[in-house]
């Protein structure tokens, strides 16, 4: 994580009021950052599997080449195993660019040339530790506590209410209590009587009462009401769409993570079958087609294993736990 927070700062300097810690900016370059981070790890892993399925293709190409050459294969064994292999390492150039894109967009979100060359610190984990994700009622009250949005919303019904307050207090009477401490020193010569000190001391009390002002003052009042009836219906329509967007990012996240388990499944799954197959074509009782078909759904296991571990990063980037 310590790559993608250094991410988000290089983003939130390019941001103009990003330092003032605005929630929408905040929030914006947060999650660029993010997707873009984890695009990135997602074609780094993308990649080490089109590299894996490649080198799987060429060891299928090598036995279909050394079963027609002890003449024990068809030459179709050995055509089909070579288009398999091309197709692997056609998969494995594309990778290798998705990942030169993703890096490209990392070192520009930075503020860097997009060739610069990035060394990603972080991978997409295969097993994942789901163990944070809290209930949804616990998910919801933390987000009312400390969701920017919502906070900035109680910030602002507070100031209204407390405008409401003051145009009241000033149509009220005010007592208000006033004191006074005067000292004078007068050097005079000792024919006009000499030196001369005053003090005068003062307290007391002031009343104002205010007059008619020509209902200016129940102006002020009812237009301080009205900013806080509509300060009151922002806080509600915020905390509406705040539980909103925790919700749906609770169940999304919740779909994400079984999804990893499951997709985890069929990667060993298909793997184990892979190996079965390969050993029974070596033997000579399998078929190119049957190693060729396990060879498909072991590649397609990775890719949407790969796609779901992204998938669950992103939902987890986005949710408020």
């Amino acid at each position: 994580m310590r790559a993608l927070a250094g991410l988000l700062c290089g983003l939130l300097g390019l941001v103009p009021g990003a330092a003032a810690y605005e929630p929408d900016v905040f929030g914006t370059a947060g999650q660029v950052a993010g997707q873009a981070y984890y695009d990135a790890l997602a074609a780094q892993r993308s990649l080490a599997a089109s590299r894996q399925v490649a080198e799987l293709a060429a060891q299928n190409l090598e036995a279909a080449d050394a079963k027609y050459r002890a003449g024990a294969a068809a030459l179709s064994d050995r055509l089909q195993a070579q288009t398999a292999l091309s197709q692997a390492s056609l998969a494995q150039v594309r990778d290798e660019g998705a990942l030169s894109n993703a890096l490209g967009v990392i070192a520009l979100c930075m503020g860097l040339a997009p060739d610069t060359p990035l060394r990603l610190s972080g991978e997409l984990e295969a097993q994942p530790d789901t163990g944070f994700v809290k209930a949804i009622d616990e998910m919801l009250a933390e987000a009312r506590r400390e969701h920017p949005a919502l906070l900035a919303a109680q910030a602002r019904l507070k100031a209204a209410a407390a405008s409401v307050e003051e145009s009241r207090a000033a149509g009220r009477p005010s007592l208000a209590l006033s004191a006074n401490l005067a000292r004078s020193h007068s050097d005079q010569a000792m024919a006009f009587n000499g030196d001369t000190r005053e003090r005068d001391r003062s307290i007391g009390l002031q009343l104002n009462i205010p007059l008619f002002e020509g209902f200016e003052r129940t102006y002020q009042v009812r237009n301080a009401l009205a900013l806080r009836e509509a300060s009151e219906a922002e806080l509600a329509d915020t905390e509406q769409q705040v539980s909103l967007e925790v919700w749906n990012n609770y169940q999304s996240l919740s779909v994400e993570t079984r999804s990893l388990a499951r997709t985890r499944e069929l990667v060993e799954q298909s793997r184990q079958s892979l190996e079965v197959v390969q050993g029974r074509y070596r033997s000579g009782v399998g078929s190119m087609i049957e190693l060729l078909n396990a060879l498909t759904a072991y590649a397609s296991a990775e890719d949407q294993h790969i796609r779901a571990l992204g998938n669950w990063q992103t939902s987890r980037s986005h949710r408020h736990i």
